[in-house]
């Protein structure tokens, strides 16, 4: 009587990622000896049991082809040979497909530890030996040989492309992430996650008819560790200064991480440039952008069959989106000298094998204006062909462009037709695929939605791709924060009146009910100087203010986000020598306007955790805030004192005026001419600029719900 084969141990090469709760029961372990040559068994036995499955019926296809026609397998072993060498160049520093979070937390330690130890032995070592020279230069020698020499040891291990750089990092804050082993957890992740990818790809389980858009190792973590996070928001509470108190699984139900509301946002802004380019005469333009055929591991037949690409040539998806970017930037620059400026939006989405491809709705004037003849002059042109030959010439004729089915497939423009549909009805399919599959049972190959969403976002996860990006027009975080600022502000005087109709704007449902969503975009876009202004035109920017405290690495921190401030005009009253001309009323002069954003300090803690931590944060914040309030008090005080200085120092020059004519110093009999000419108002209400600081009220006031849907 046979003995039942004993079942493993463990429960897959993914069992161990942070937050994995599958099943216990693990499957059969597989002997890969006796059915492929010795020398594949063992390393067949370090992939995910899927791919090494798939590997063995491969092989064992070419060799029973080979058997039939009387010939050896030896073919065949080479094809398993090459293919899991090809699987192997594909692994960075020791990073196999089958590792798990644990081992993956194991290996950034042991990184951390090596780079600590050899950046302390640098350091002892070279400062006995340069202790002569002065120690502010010693200081940056010693910089210059620890990122040297650290450069060197990842270069050796092919990691130089993980070099931790900013524009903000510093020399010694670089060295300091490679010493910590958080840096190096978040770093491995990354490319443990690309390098499951990869393999899966070069194994052809990534096209319609397997795995669509993304292996389903890859959409397996994600979930878990989606699952994972779910679980912690939901166990973890977040208290501020005003005594509230919240999961940050409801934090993140209200905000953009919503799906819904994400959604809901994008249709707005969308519909919202519709509008703008409705009431401006611009023309509506959508085009489908595709990477060069050389990118494509799989080719989708007009059948339905998908077969392998014979010019592919290892493209991966994120490099095919840096040169989707990279022809995007000068297909922009070259627009600019045509004198064209679009607006609108795009979106990324790949195809079944993974390679991404771009949807783009433009806006833009008619007519655009061309520089001749070395920028002495301007010639009015019409803007559509510049549109369309700019798209053809930097995504068509810069790579292959007499390859079969290019000129067809690689760049796709149309133009929107209004009767059939609207603009954002265009897109609207685009950004519901990519963000929770609303109104819509099947994708293009006919995969369930809910499937099909939740891999094109697992897809632009993995490989770092941005889905949704707005091209042109004014900025979405000051959208976001003018929903933060208190009612009472709008109603102050001195508030610059463009700060005014963008705080209008943005919250119109709530100042004009029952008008279209998307018209709040609209009017949010004019009040910013239109769909086409340059960013450092714009009226209304985001307040922000330098933090004093550095970040865990030794380096600045970045300014932080306190509110908005508006650049526009307010109504001043006319000064007493105009009004007794007749001539009073109220003169338009320039005003800067900043108005803090009604923000709380937050503390974050588990449900367990201890009431006296909460108190005591309360306690610091309430501190703080007396501390801010007297620095303000002190502020105003010698503002007032400054004020004061100035109008006696003015009162004595006019004492020391000279006298009317050379004849006398009598005062003539007072005219219209001369009517209080010594005490003119010259401040800055007429000639200058008001400047207002409105502080935040500690009340929050809540405008309108967020964007759910856009009628377009």
């Amino acid at each position: 009587m046979k003995k039942p084969r004993a079942k493993a141990a463990h429960i897959g090469p993914f069992a161990n990622v942070a937050g994995y709760t599958g099943a216990a029961r693990a499957p059969v372990v597989e002997d890969y000896s006796a059915r492929t040559p010795h020398w594949a068994a063992p390393r067949l036995e370090l992939l995910p049991p899927r791919w090494a499955a798939r590997m063995v019926g491969e092989w064992r296809k070419h060799a029973q082809t080979l058997a039939d026609r009387g010939a050896t397998h030896g073919p065949a072993d080479m094809w398993l040979s090459r293919r899991l060498s090809e699987l192997e160049a594909g692994r960075r520093v020791g990073i196999a497909p089958s590792m798990g979070d644990s081992d993956l937390c194991k290996l950034a330690r042991q990184e951390a530890r090596d780079h600590g130890d050899m950046q302390a032995s640098a350091d002892g070592q070279y400062r006995q030996r340069w202790a002569h020279m002065p120690a502010e230069y010693l200081a940056r020698c010693l910089a210059e040989l620890k990122r040297r020499l650290s450069r060197t040891v990842m270069a050796g291990r092919g990691l130089l492309d993980l070099w931790p750089d900013g524009p903000t990092m510093t020399d010694a804050g670089r060295l300091a992430r490679l010493r910590d082993e958080k840096f190096w957890r978040k770093v491995f992740r990354r490319v443990h996650a690309r390098t499951v990818e990869v393999c899966a790809i070069g194994l052809g389980l990534v096209h319609a008819r397997a795995d669509c858009y993304v292996s389903a190792e890859s959409r397996k973590v994600h979930a878990e560790r989606q699952r994972a996070n779910a679980a912690m928001l939901a166990h973890t509470l977040a208290v501020n200064d005003h005594g509230q108190e919240m999961t940050l699984a409801a934090v993140a139900e209200k905000s953009v991480a919503n799906p819904v509301i994400r959604r809901g946002e994008l249709m707005t802004r969308v519909a919202g440039f519709e509008a703008c380019a409705d009431a401006l005469g611009h023309v509506k333009r959508w085009a489908v952008l595709t990477c060069p055929s050389r990118m494509h591991r799989f080719t989708h037949l007009d059948s339905g069959k998908v077969v392998e690409n014979r010019k592919y040539d290892g493209t991966r998806p994120r490099e095919a989106q840096q040169y989707l970017a990279a022809q995007w930037r000068r297909l922009c620059a070259h627009w600019e000298r045509e004198g064209l400026r679009v607006y609108g939006f795009r979106t990324t989405e790949p195809h079944h094998d993974g390679t991404p491809h771009w949807n783009i709705l433009c806006f833009f004037a008619p007519m655009t204006e061309r520089v001749e003849m070395r920028k002495l002059c301007k010639v009015p042109t019409d803007a559509v062909p510049v549109f369309d030959d700019g798209l053809r010439r930097y995504f068509l004729e810069n790579d292959s462009p007499d390859e079969k089915g290019a000129r067809e497939r690689r760049v796709k423009i149309k133009a929107i037709d209004g009767e059939k549909g609207s603009a954002a009805g265009y897109i609207a399919k685009y950004i519901a695929k990519g963000v929770d599959g609303f109104a819509m049972q099947y994708d293009l190959y006919g995969n369930p939605i809910v499937e099909a969403t939740a891999a094109v976002v697992t897809w632009a996860r993995v490989w770092g791709i941005r889905q949704f990006q707005q091209i042109g027009g004014p900025p979405v975080t000051v959208w976001r924060e003018l929903r933060r600022l208190h009612p009472e502000h709008m109603e102050a005087e001195q508030t610059a009146d463009n700060l005014r109709q963008a705080t209008r704007a943005v919250n119109l449902q709530l100042v004009e009910p029952g008008e279209r969503k998307a018209l709040a975009w609209q009017r949010y876009t004019m009040a910013q100087g239109g769909p086409t202004c340059r960013r450092a035109r714009q009226a209304v920017r985001l307040y922000r203010v330098e933090r004093e405290a550095a970040n865990s690495y030794g380096e600045p921190s970045p300014a932080r986000v306190l509110g908005v401030q508006g650049l526009g005009s307010v109504s001043v009253p006319a000064p007493a020598h105009i009004a007794a001309r007749g001539l009073g009323g109220h003169f338009r002069s320039p005003a800067q306007t900043v108005i803090e954003s009604e923000r709380a300090e937050w503390i974050v803690i588990s449900k367990g955790g201890a009431l006296d931590a909460v108190e005591a944060h309360c306690a610091r914040l309430q501190g703080l805030i007396h501390a801010h309030d007297a620095r303000a008090a002190q502020e105003t005080a010698a503002r007032l004192e400054r004020l004061q200085q100035e109008r006696e120092a003015a009162s004595r020059l006019r004492e020391a005026l000279p006298p009317w004519t050379r004849v006398n110093n009598c005062t003539p009999t007072p005219t219209l001419d001369t009517l209080d000419r010594r005490h003119m108002d010259t401040g800055p209400r007429l000639f200058g600029v008001v400047n207002t600081h409105r502080r935040k009220l500690g009340r929050f006031f809540n405008w309108a719900s967020p964007p759910t849907a856009v009628e377009v």
